[in-house]
C-alpha cells in the first residue's frame, strides 16, 4: 500500500519533466510577436502543449478512479 501512496508524487515529477522537455522542444511554436526580441509576459501555449496537458489530466483522472 505504501507503494501506491508514493506513486502520485513520482508520476507528477515525471509529468513535469515530460512537459518541460516538450515545451523546450517546441519553443519554436511561439507566437510571431515573441521573435521580435521583446519577449511577451505570457507566451501562448502551443497546440502540442495543450494536447500533452490534456493527456496528463486524463491520466490523472484514471489514476484517481483506480486508487
Amino acid at each position: 500500500m505504501e507503494c501506491l501512496r508514493n506513486l502520485p508524487s513520482k508520476t507528477n515529477a515525471f509529468q513535469t519533466a515530460t512537459y518541460e522537455r516538450v515545451r523546450t522542444e517546441h519553443s519554436h511554436n511561439k507566437p510571431f510577436f515573441a521573435t521580435s526580441g521583446q519577449e511577451p509576459h505570457q507566451v501562448l501555449a502551443s497546440s502540442d502543449e495543450n494536447l500533452i496537458l490534456a493527456v496528463i489530466r486524463q491520466k490523472n483522472q484514471v489514476m484517481r478512479m483506480h486508487l
